[in-house]
This record gives structure tokens, C-alpha cells and sequence, in this order.
């Protein structure tokens, strides 16, 4: 029998494969950026439908077969897919799942997993907060975790403000206040970095 494993991960990717099966992109909190197959996910009445597209959050049984993971159960932990709900919110949080497929490998990172699933909730239930710093304070921990802290040094207006955000926790990102085009400026200053620095294009970053 394959042996199994079980894994706690979100879903930052998802691609039809062969006519009813998906390939899914899984940042686990146990073993980083892993990839597996969940078969027959395409077909009418698919049980396991909800754990195979992105924002997904599940508790994953993996099953190695040759040189892949089989998805053969999962069960969900949370929901996150009233993001889909709000344009903006979804937007942002598509560039973050796509930075964190760039920004991280096979190596176990539990610390910016967990800073990725925070950040996702505070869009999902942020209420008034500007997701467009939620996601910048993201990229930014995301380059931090890999050696790129400095990645956006300077002294103009949009460095000021990704070193602020730098300097404080997520709970308190509310509390910044700057225009809307002033917070979109960082986000996007901030995924060029990425883009940069891991020398891989943010499509998502498209729809901004």
C-alpha cells in the first residue's frame, strides 16, 4: 500500500488535469509547497470538490504514488471563500497565494504559513481594513522569511510606508491610514520585489 501522510495546508493553485482530475498546489504547514493529484474532482457530485481549488483550507491524507501525492481524503478546517465575495479582497488575496507559491519551497516554513492563513482571515473579516496594506504587510513577511528584508529600502513616500508597515503587527495595520492609491502604490511596489527577487511574474497582480 502507498504510504500516507497527513498534512494542514492551503490550496494556493489549482490546474484541470486530464479530463477529471486537478492539480493542486498545497503550502502545508508541516512540509512547505507540495503538490498532489486529486482524481476524479471534476466529475458531477465530487466529494472531494471543496478541497481542490484555491483559499481551500484542509486537513489533507496524502498518498505517494511515484513521483506525486495523491489526495485520497481531506476535511476542511475552515472557511475561506466568502473572500470571493468582495472584488478587492479577492484580487489581493490571489496575489498572495500566488507570492507564496514563488516565495516558498519544499522546506518547511510554519511561521509564514501561519502568517498567510492571519492574513487571509483579516481580508476575509477585516471589515474596513485597507486590503490593499493587509497585503503588502504580507509580501513584506514573505521576503523577510527568505533573507530579502532590505529588498525595499529608500526614502520615498512608498518605502516610508512599507517600512511602517514592517514595524507593526498585523492587528495594528488598521490603524495606518493613507489614501487608497497610496496603499495600492506599496502593494505593488512590494510584489515587484517579489517578482525580483524570486525572478517569477505576479499574473495575478494583472488585475489590479
Amino acid at each position: 500500500m502507498p504510504q500516507t501522510q497527513n498534512v494542514t495546508a492551503i490550496v494556493t493553485k489549482a490546474d484541470d488535469y486530464r479530463e477529471n482530475d486537478r492539480i493542486i498546489r498545497l503550502f502545508t504547514m508541516e512540509g512547505g509547497m507540495m503538490r498532489a493529484t486529486v482524481r476524479g474532482v471534476k466529475k458531477h457530485g465530487a466529494k472531494l470538490k471543496f478541497c481542490a481549488q484555491p483559499f481551500a483550507l484542509c486537513s489533507y491524507e496524502l498518498a505517494r504514488r511515484g513521483e506525486y501525492y495523491t489526495v485520497v481524503g481531506a476535511s476542511q478546517i475552515e472557511s475561506l471563500f466568502d473572500i470571493t465575495f468582495d472584488p478587492v479582497r479577492y484580487a489581493v488575496g490571489c496575489i498572495l497565494l500566488e507570492a507564496s507559491d514563488v516565495a516558498v519551497d519544499e522546506i518547511p516554513n510554519p511561521r509564514l504559513f501561519v502568517k498567510l492563513l492571519k492574513t487571509l482571515k483579516a481580508l476575509v473579516y477585516g471589515g474596513n481594513n485597507d486590503p490593499y496594506l493587509i497585503g503588502a504587510k504580507y509580501m513584506i513577511a514573505a521576503l523577510d522569511e527568505q533573507g530579502y528584508g532590505s529588498a525595499y529600502e529608500g526614502s520615498g513616500k512608498t518605502e516610508k510606508l512599507l517600512h511602517t508597515l514592517r514595524a507593526n503587527t498585523l492587528d495594528k495595520v488598521g490603524e495606518i491610514s493613507v489614501e487608497k492609491a497610496a496603499s495600492l502604490a506599496a502593494l505593488k511596489a512590494v510584489a515587484r520585489s517579489v517578482e525580483y527577487h524570486f525572478d517569477r511574474r505576479l499574473f495575478s497582480l494583472l488585475s489590479l
